[in-house]
């Protein structure tokens, strides 16, 4: 017994010193564990520090820097440069190498401005050294631009066309939002909104009302009718915004930087000779059509008359032809007289004969007398001359001519500059001497006219496969029909372009624009000056060439314009899905349509002309922007019984002519159907109702608005961005993260 006791103490004491050895361990795994999961909390407090204090950099240095008006809007800029910046927060960190760059999106050509900063934070590990967490934060902006709003106005008094005064008092009008108006989207005015006495618009869910000013109720649309009480926490309800920030219009350097992105720039100013009252000035037109195969078709031609001038004031039959007569095909062996065999077959005893040429060609090129034959051999001492003075031949027997007096050959010139009509201008009723004063009819704010010469009926100069030119049945996939269409008038014959994505700019003269869109465009046109801002183009009038007058540089929707991917009877576009639930886009289809002055619905048959005679409705796919007047419609060409009446007339006199007959009192046109934003300097007229000058009828459209939002996604292309009168430019956060 004494011997077990005596062992058992001995192997007590191993057991106690292995148990204690086991607890040592454990305790020591226990504190390591603790040091390292406090090490390991030290290390994720210290990132989490050094991501807030990066994004803190982004928010306090970068997004400022972007906003700047004087930086964002110089796309040179910021292209890697490091700032380099270190901002010490105490028992914080620090941020630092603040980086901004501006890229292109490869897929929309958007400019997207990135930044990147590193915060550091410090903190110690478990044998107290100093350990430096890092992290590094991105984000990406891209600039808000205007299509980002369904309805923009810088002023919500009337423009873009004449009677927008009211004359007690003298004032411009003031336009207002009533029932015919559905909005969505985003609305701003850098003016007071008002309402109309004769009921409220329709808001559709998240509508935002924005105003520099304030919202102007009305007895006909009070507030409580139009944002109930109760709604504010309805995350969907329309809400309103007065007082806010004024957004420049047109922005800073907008036809510059537009100017600069295009791809394609064609002039209109080429028979332009201001500086020169010798000289005749004629105008250019520019047509674009756009192919649902992709691209598009471009023509331009030169013409006389702007606005309203059907001819020229040279009578042919009673100033021209006695100079023919007396110098060139009188008695009996007239050189040029008709059927003679002398002279390379040229016939000067009629009009016909004249603008046959002769078998050397034409010997008239309308609208530029310089550059004619028969003027250019008037003048120089040639051999092979095709009249009888300083001709090399005898002239044929029993043949007394007068010579042409510098006079008449003065004349000849300016009827062919004039356009060497057959017949002169008979407008009486529009060319009166009493309203044909210096830039009334094309000034800001009157009557604005495109060409359709040289046939009145000649709508718009393409045509289904050879169809008549009478204006019916024009669709989108034809072809250009040049007939019926002078080739002397072209200065530059039909062209297509086959790119599916452009910029456009038409310099200093007017463009008609219709088609099927496939892939990505902005057209554009610009006005005259260095900056091409002005929005018009001086010219001397081709009739009274001492008298400087402009024209505005309108965009003229002559038809449909409408995406490829876009349903065809209503306009209607595939919508993305993080906007409209159950949206089907986003499509790739965009349209920017871009004008220094203003965007017209043109007075055509397929545009409704004539009280919906021919057709109705014009469906619009694209972004407007008018940048110094307004979208309207062309409500001065008519066809009401009023159209060429009053003190000064209410209508251009053209309407009955081109639309085969006039309606009475009532020219309703259908509908403008618009998947896409209208942004414009004035409101403009799309219904004249009869509170207008018109009378008793209605001259309008209805108003389909409806707002496209792949626009969110992505603008058309050099859309101008958006700019306070804070020196803020407007950013949406497109992305985030490291």
């Amino acid at each position: 017994m004494k011997n077990f006791m005596k062992n058992r103490r001995g192997i007590v004491i191993p057991i106690a010193l292995l148990l204690t050895i086991v607890s040592i361990l454990f305790t020591a795994a226990y504190l390591r564990w603790v040091v390292s999961d406090m090490s390991t909390f030290r290390y994720r407090e210290a990132q989490t520090r050094a991501k807030l204090l990066a994004q803190t950099g982004l928010s306090e240095m970068a997004r400022q820097i972007w906003t700047d008006a004087n930086i964002a809007i110089d796309d040179t800029i910021f292209h890697g440069e490091d700032f380099n910046r270190v901002n010490i927060k105490p028992g914080m960190g620090e941020y630092d190498s603040l980086r901004l760059w501006v890229s292109l999106d490869p897929q929309t050509g958007r400019k997207l401005c990135n930044s990147s900063a590193v915060g550091r934070a410090t903190y110690k590990n478990f044998l107290g050294d100093e350990v430096v967490a890092r992290h590094v934060e991105k984000f990406t902006l891209v600039p808000e631009d205007f299509s980002v709003f369904m309805y923009f106005s810088s002023d919500e008094h009337a423009g873009g066309g004449p009677y927008v005064v009211d004359l007690n008092p003298l004032e411009r009008r003031v336009v207002n939002f009533g029932s015919a108006d559905a909005l969505e989207g985003k609305i701003h005015s850098n003016t007071s909104i008002t309402m109309s006495n004769f009921g409220c618009p329709t808001l559709a869910d998240d509508t935002e009302i924005t105003t520099t000013g304030t919202i102007i109720f009305s007895a006909g649309c009070q507030e409580n009718t139009l944002f109930p009480p109760g709604n504010e926490d309805d995350e969907n309800a329309p809400t309103y915004e007065e007082h806010q920030d004024t957004i420049i219009y047109p922005p800073h350097n907008a036809f510059r930087k537009i100017t600069n992105a295009s791809n394609y720039v064609f002039p209109a100013t080429q028979k332009l000779h201001t500086g020169d009252p010798t000289k005749k000035d004629t105008l250019t037109m520019t047509e674009i059509v756009f192919l649902e195969t992709g691209g598009f078709k471009i023509a331009q031609w030169w013409y006389v008359v702007d606005p309203l001038d059907a001819g020229g004031v040279i009578d042919y039959y009673n100033e021209i032809q006695p100079i023919f007569e007396a110098s060139c095909n009188s008695l009996i062996m007239g050189c040029h007289s008709s059927g003679n065999g002398f002279n390379y077959f040229l016939g000067l005893t009629d009009y016909d004969d004249v603008m046959d040429g002769s078998n050397n060609g034409p010997v008239v090129i309308p609208g530029d007398g310089n550059n004619s034959l028969l003027v250019q051999k008037m003048i120089v001492d040639d051999d092979d001359f095709l009249i009888p003075f300083d001709h090399a031949e005898p002239y044929p027997p029993a043949v007394a001519l007068t010579e042409p007096t510098p006079e008449d050959i003065v004349k000849i010139r300016n009827w062919i500059d004039e356009g060497a009509f057959e017949f002169p201008d008979d407008e009486n009723d529009i060319d009166s001497s009493d309203y044909y004063t210096p830039g009334f009819f094309s000034v800001r704010g009157r009557w604005h006219n495109f060409d359709f010469q040289p046939d009145p009926t000649y709508l718009h100069r393409f045509h289904p496969n050879g169809s008549t030119s009478d204006g019916t049945d024009v669709d989108h996939g034809g072809i250009w029909d040049m007939s019926d269409f002078n080739d002397n008038h072209w200065i530059m014959t039909p062209q297509d372009y086959s790119t599916n994505q452009a910029v456009i700019v038409v310099e200093g003269g007017q463009l008609l624009i219709s088609g099927v869109v496939k892939g990505q465009y902005t057209v554009a046109t610009t006005g005259h000056d260095d900056a091409y801002e002005d929005g018009y183009t001086l010219y001397r009038r081709h009739r009274e060439p001492t008298v400087i007058d402009t024209v505005w540089n309108n965009i003229w929707l002559l038809d449909d314009i409408i995406y490829v991917n876009s349903n065809a009877y209503n306009g209607a576009v595939p919508q993305p899905p993080q906007f409209i639930e159950g949206g089907t886009g986003p499509i790739t289809e965009r349209l920017g349509i871009v004008s220094s002055a203003n965007v017209i619905v043109a007075n055509t048959r397929e545009n409704g002309g004539r009280n919906s005679f021919y057709d109705d409705d014009i469906i619009i796919n694209g972004a407007i922007i008018a940048f110094n007047e307004s979208f309207l419609h062309h409500y001065w060409q008519n066809t009401l019984t009023v159209d060429g009446g009053g003190d000064p007339p209410l209508g251009d006199g053209r309407g009955n002519e081109r639309m085969g007959g006039t309606t009475g009192a009532n020219d309703n046109r259908g509908d403008i159907i618009i998947w896409g934003s209208v942004t414009q300097m004035r409101r403009g007229y799309v219904a004249r109702n009869p509170l207008s000058p018109y009378g008793a009828g209605r001259l309008e459209y209805g108003k389909d608005y409806n707002y496209d939002y792949n626009l969110r996604v992505y603008p058309p292309p050099a859309i101008p961005e958006l700019e306070t009168t804070t020196g803020k430019i407007l950013m949406q956060m497109v992305s985030f993260g490291q």
